[in-house]
């Protein structure tokens, strides 16, 4: 049975895990595939290490989900624009877009015959995850140049016509990115909105949650069997406009109003700060876990981080962690 799939349908006795950014730095076989690149890009455009280091987590933790390995700015790559990743400024985008009709199935054509071969690869009961990030999150990437993405913020609440463009074809692309992911594989979905929270109530809807919508109804239309998960940063108890099949939702947000708020037929996942991946009190790490799947205990629930791992994780608390979600029995 897979478990992760299986968690959209009902509630299960055994709660599915695995973890935001779980193939990645603090993981030192990561480290050594990592080592043979100069630039990050490249290493998600190998086919063969992407495969790799999507499995690395499977086989050292035994998760019940891989997530394929790649990055959300294949996308703007994809269209034209130069993307580097540089030490301790994050990525950084430059350039235009080149084509804005290009096509992804040839573009990304790694990325998705690694899903392909991944999926062959994994065992039927473990579900694989494709995903991209959302519209307005790889706007604030490409137009960013300030931290808080006041400069893209005022760009879209200008209503700029070159912002607006450039939206319309990120909204096609994401679309087309994910549809293509499935076509190959993936048993599941998800959107990132990484940056949503830093909108206002009325541009959320627009710029966050209406295309966000978009995409998740065509998908639906062609895909009304695969589960489709939104995360959307700080904003899980806003009114989004449609319930998805899964809500990840953020370590910073209040469960109890999520719980509220949401359609309670939603399978949520989440929340847990990556934090208690690198402390040192285990006792911590454990009241922590047993408060999420507590609060959990009526809900469809898959268990993960409120946000990806940091690179500073212990092996040894995520082992934890995931012994405790297993083992876990309610009251």
């Amino acid at each position: 049975m897979n478990l992760i799939l299986e968690s959209f349908k009902k509630k299960q006795i055994h709660t599915p895990i695995w973890f935001m950014r779980q193939a990645g730095r603090y993981l030192p076989e990561y480290q050594k595939i990592r080592s043979k690149y100069d630039d990050f890009m490249s290493l998600c455009n190998s086919v063969e290490d992407i495969v790799e280091v999507t499995l690395q987590p499977i086989t050292r933790f035994d998760l019940d989900a891989a997530i394929i390995f790649s990055d959300i700015l294949v996308i703007p790559q994809a269209l034209g624009y130069k993307v580097e990743f540089k030490k301790n400024h994050g990525p950084q985008i430059s350039g235009d877009i080149k084509d804005k009709e290009v096509n992804l199935s040839e573009k990304l054509k790694n990325c998705y015959q690694s899903i392909n071969i991944t999926r062959d690869k994994l065992a039927k009961k473990k579900a694989l995850i494709g995903f991209s990030g959302a519209p307005w999150t790889l706007a604030c990437y490409i137009f960013g140049k300030e931290k808080n993405y006041n400069d893209v913020k005022g760009l879209a609440y200008n209503k700029d016509k070159e912002f607006f463009e450039v939206f319309r074809v990120l909204t096609e692309k994401v679309y087309e990115h994910l549809r293509n992911q499935i076509l190959n594989g993936a048993d599941l979905v998800k959107i990132f909105d990484s940056w949503a929270g830093v909108l206002d109530s009325y541009h959320i809807e627009k710029l966050s949650f209406t295309p966000i919508k978009q995409i998740y109804h065509r998908l639906k239309e062609e895909f009304p069997a695969t589960p489709i998960i939104i995360f959307s940063k700080d904003t899980a108890t806003h009114n989004m406009g449609f319930n998805p099949d899964g809500l990840a939702f953020s370590y910073s947000e209040n469960t109890e109003l999520v719980l509220e708020k949401t359609d309670k037929d939603m399978c949520l996942q989440g929340n847990l700060d990556p934090i208690y991946l690198e402390i040192e009190d285990q006792d911590l790490v454990k009241n922590q876990v047993y408060k999420i799947m507590s609060s959990m205990k009526q809900r469809k629930h898959i268990f993960n981080l409120g946000h990806g791992i940091n690179p500073r994780a212990k092996i040894e608390n995520i082992e934890y962690v995931i012994d405790l979600v297993r083992g876990y029995k309610s009251e």
